[in-house]
Order: structure tokens, then sequence, then C-alpha cells
């Protein structure tokens, strides 16, 4: 059995040629699976009763047929790997990012409520130096009367 991909045909013997747009239909040169098993089925039929494919050769072509379709789940399960590996990671940036934004909240809330805090502190010191104040008015206005009566 003979393949020549850059002819794009496919030589099973002398008498049996398969055109390459009959078994390869994924538009690659390459040979999936499906086309190994119809050049397979097609070498089968077409060999000659009288001088069959030596079983070395047939057993080869039987594992070759085994490895590239192990080929091709490991593919298939990389590839699922791969895109569940992607979603894990968009998610851990969608959490972080939500993360950061609650943290971010809570440092802006907490921010705030200190300011409202030392604003609060800050109008009760005015309000208690302004009581001070009155006192000293109202301790020195009596201290002076205090002393005119003792005079």
């Amino acid at each position: 059995m003979q393949i020549e991909n850059e002819q794009n045909w496919y030589k099973i013997d002398q008498k049996t040629t398969i055109d390459s747009s009959e078994i390869n239909k994924n538009g690659n040169d390459s040979v999936d699976k499906d086309a190994f098993m119809k050049l397979l089925v097609t070498q089968l039929k077409n060999q000659d009763p009288l001088n069959p494919m030596e079983d070395k050769e047939f057993i080869a072509q039987m594992a070759q047929f085994s490895t590239l379709e192990q080929i091709e789940n490991m593919n298939t399960n990389l590839q699922k790997s791969q895109q569940d590996i992607k979603e894990v990671v968009e998610k851990l940036n969608v959490d972080y990012m939500t993360n950061q934004n609650n943290l971010y909240s809570a440092i802006n809330s907490y921010k705030t409520s200190l300011d409202d805090s030392l604003k609060k502190q800050n109008d009760m010191y005015d309000e208690i130096n302004s009581i001070r104040k009155t006192v000293e008015t109202y301790v020195n206005n009596n201290i002076e009367l205090l002393g005119d009566s003792n005079e």
C-alpha cells in the first residue's frame, strides 16, 4: 500500500486507486481514521486470494490504526482539558475581580465611616471649646463681680 499526499491520491495496488476527495473530507492532507479504515478494507477486498496479505503486515496496519485512534482520543482529551483549564482560569479571574471590587467597596465604606467619626469628633471638640470659652467668660465675669463685692 502506498500513500502519496503530495499528489492527493492513494494507491492500494496496481489496479485500485482511491481519490483523496473520497476519503479525506476534512479538507487537509492528513489521513484520518475513517480514511485509514477505508484504505484497509479496500486493500483487503482487492488482495489476491492466492497471495493474501501477510499476517505481519496486517497486524502492523491494525497496530497503526489502533495507535491513530489512541492519538486522536488523547488529542480530544487534551483539548477538553485545555478548555476546562481555560474555564477555571476565567472563573478565577472573575472571582478575583469580584473580590477586589468587594474589598475596594469595603475599604471605601470604612473610610467614609472613619471620616464621619472624625467629623463628629471635631464637631464635639468645637462644642467643648465653645462651652469652655463660655464657662471661662462666666467665671471671669463672676470673679470680677466677686472681686468688686470684697472691696
